[in-house]
């Protein structure tokens, strides 16, 4: 028998929030990071990569 519940057991959801409060506590602490990721994730996202983002 299948059961039709989406969500993920309980322990998994606790898991991630542990986790990435982790994550989050060390990108507060040091704001490189941060600056780190935001320019991944727009020169990923951007048609021009990294060349469009430093114009």
């Amino acid at each position: 028998m299948r059961s039709n519940n989406w969500l993920p057991p309980s322990w998994t959801i606790v898991a991630l929030v542990l986790l990435g409060f982790d994550e989050f506590m060390t990108l507060l602490s040091n704001p490189l990071y941060l600056g780190v990721v935001y320019f991944v994730f727009s020169t990923v996202e951007s048609p021009l990569g990294a060349i469009g983002h430093l114009r």
